[in-house]
């Protein structure tokens, strides 16, 4: 059966975090998905915690040299087979209805090709970064700036992510 979404999730020494965010994807109120795991050479035990994780929708590939976030996203793009590549981080959770609503936004928009959402900072901060909701904001804010891992259409939703 192929997936219709593929989430790519490159992964370097997030041990503390993989649990919660693999399960965040798992939990997902929209199921037909897979993910890609690439581990870029961790030196804690984030391959260890990955495999403790019973799921055959999880594939994990283990990089044989240190590539970066860049080439270990290259490694799993080898390995895709859904319609739909969903991009995540190693320390990110994933609101629960996230893929869901890309998903709808994808199918019933053929016009458009890229979706995002906010991110929610947790840990030592609570931003919230609201990146652009419409292709005209997208347009102006990149004649300024990188609009961020999140670009083109915003789902209304707040996913979160870490920083440190």
């Amino acid at each position: 059966m192929k997936n219709l979404v593929s989430i790519l999730l490159p992964v370097y020494n997030v041990e503390d975090f993989i649990h919660k965010t693999i399960y965040s994807l798992l939990n997902q109120t929209y199921q037909d998905l897979e993910i890609i795991v690439v581990d870029d050479r961790s030196t804690d035990r984030t391959v260890e915690k990955i495999r403790e994780i019973n799921d055959p929708r999880i594939k994990l590939i283990v990089n044989e040299t240190n590539l970066g976030r860049a080439g270990s996203d290259n490694v799993g793009m080898q390995y895709v087979k859904g319609e739909y590549v969903a991009k995540m981080d190693g320390d990110d959770i994933c609101h629960p209805e996230r893929l869901a609503r890309q998903v709808a936004v994808l199918d019933s928009r053929p016009d458009i090709n890229v979706v995002g959402c906010w991110l929610q900072n947790f840990g030592a901060s609570d931003y919230l970064h609201k990146y652009p909701i419409t292709p005209e904001e997208l347009k102006v804010r990149t004649l300024f700036t990188l609009p961020g891992g999140t670009i083109a259409l915003c789902c209304g939703l707040r996913c979160t992510s870490r920083k440190v």
